[in-house]
């Protein structure tokens, strides 16, 4: 044997030391870029650097349309700051959240008769369609709507990016990887820009009990305990409870056309956790503070400034 077929039958032979060595490199190296990585605080610094202008004007165009925030509005806004989780319900226009229960009703279940796992997720089953990004949609008129757009100025201190939105079915299914178990573990959400992200909920469908798989958070305060800091990536159950948490553990329970404001940058939340024989149907509607994406609603009726704000994207 020549000398280099003689190394590569010992490096062979020892397991291939060099190409695992390589494969943890370029994991760690994956692990630092990500959106949860380290680098994030680099991108969140380079995104305002790069975009100065569009972020002071964000900035100004908060105070100018928060300035007048409805005190129960305001009330909301404080508890989500405080709890990274608040109720609002009752801040949402009922006429809209009466006609996206009518679109629940009457489309959203027959998208769920044909609707195909995610491959990533396989417990997931997506509802949406791309004739669903257009501002005359119910989903776009009722996510724009002033107090929801209030809210989320107010709590970020800027006007917010919309970002694609989703239907979600989550179903029972026995996952055998733990890969697979994705958003079924306790982890944080991450923006492209490295910035703050806050989410609307709409509970389409009745969830009392752990049985449907509520979204499950663990509060600012108690988030912050978390051991996970500098790879901030997902953990298990038995993690929380090692760290004395599992007394904070807050399961979001809900009736059918509940909303509620979450703060996932900030709070460690899982959930989808189905029982065998029951689903949960939920919109996600994510709010992001810097948001590097290109531009993905159709604008088909005249909007607000802010909204215009909110619905416009710096191209990656």
């Amino acid at each position: 044997m020549t000398p280099v077929q003689l190394a590569k039958d010992l490096h062979r032979r020892m397991g291939y030391p060099l190409g695992k060595a390589h494969y943890r490199m370029q994991m760690l190296v994956n692990d630092i870029n990500g959106y949860g990585g380290p680098m994030r605080h680099v991108r969140k610094i380079a995104y305002k650097v790069k975009n100065l202008g569009d972020v002071m004007a964000r900035r100004k165009a908060a105070q100018e349309y928060t300035k007048d925030l409805k005190p129960s509005i305001a009330a909301r806004v404080k508890e989500l700051r405080k709890n990274g989780f608040a109720y609002f319900t009752e801040e949402v226009d009922p006429q809209l959240l009466a006609e996206l229960k009518s679109f629940y009703d009457e489309v959203l279940t027959e998208r769920s008769k044909v609707a195909t796992a995610s491959p990533s997720h396989p417990f997931f089953f997506s509802l949406m369609d791309d004739a669903d990004y257009k501002t005359d949609h119910i989903l776009l008129r009722f996510v724009l709507q002033e107090s929801i757009i209030k809210a989320v100025s107010a709590h970020f201190g800027s006007v917010p990016f919309l970002n694609p939105m989703g239907i979600q079915e989550s179903r029972h299914v026995k996952i055998e990887k733990k890969a697979l178990r994705a958003s079924q573990q306790w982890h944080l959400d991450y923006t492209t820009g490295g910035d703050e992200a806050v989410s609307v909920w709409v509970y389409f469908t009745d969830v009392p009990t752990v049985a449907q798989g509520p979204l499950t958070i663990l509060p600012v305060a108690a988030s912050r305990k978390v051991k996970n800091t500098f790879f901030p990536g997902r953990i298990e159950d038995e993690q929380i409870e090692q760290s004395d948490l599992a007394k904070d553990v807050t399961p979001i329970f809900g009736s059918k056309m509940t909303v509620f404001l979450v703060s996932t940058h900030r709070c460690y939340h899982m959930g989808s956790r189905v029982h065998e024989g029951e689903k949960r149907v939920v919109g996600i509607f994510p709010f992001y503070k810097a948001a590097d994406i290109d531009e993905f609603i159709k604008v088909t009726t005249p909007l607000s400034d802010p909204q215009k704000m909110v619905v416009s994207h710096i191209p990656a």
